[in-house]
């Protein structure tokens, strides 16, 4: 639950683009802000579901869960990297990549994965290079003579 302009300035940290020393630009800052709205609507038009509030002033609380401020401070850092004359380390790609698909995973978790209770008979025969084949199972057993074996 940070706002808008908190999560800007960690971006812009993460970029390497401001500093104690050096501050961001205010036009920086602004189209910064313009990039994380545009981002907020790019995720949400992906139906991604993950409750954080598109800012209309640079002071807004956003009210996401924590994980979705690392993917947003991440992932706008990488995208106005050419804005702020940035190049993105490889750290901060995979960090983007990393927080990214935690998010994503954690917002739209996918469906568990049911089996059926058996496999077919013959799962587990290889044939050379024809791949598995399926052997139908005898409806009766038969002894050496042919003759069907009763209990």
């Amino acid at each position: 639950m940070t706002s808008a302009a908190v999560i800007i300035d960690r971006s812009l940290k993460a970029l390497g683009a401001t500093s104690v020393l050096n501050p961001a630009a205010p036009e920086l800052t602004n189209d910064s802000f313009e990039y994380l709205v545009e981002l907020l609507n790019r995720w949400a038009a992906q139906n991604t579901n993950f409750g954080a509030l598109i800012p209309d002033v640079l002071g807004d609380d956003l009210e996401e869960p924590l994980f979705v401020t690392q993917a947003l401070i991440y992932t706008l850092a990488s995208e106005i990297s050419p804005m702020a004359r940035k190049t993105p380390s490889k750290h901060l790609l995979h960090l983007v990549s990393k927080t990214y698909k935690a998010m994503i995973v954690r917002v739209n978790p996918r469906p568990k994965v049911q089996f059926p209770n058996t496999l077919p008979l013959g799962a587990g025969n290889k044939t050379g290079p024809f791949g598995r084949t399926f052997y139908p199972e005898p409806e009766t057993v038969d002894n050496e003579t042919g003759l069907p074996i009763t209990t």
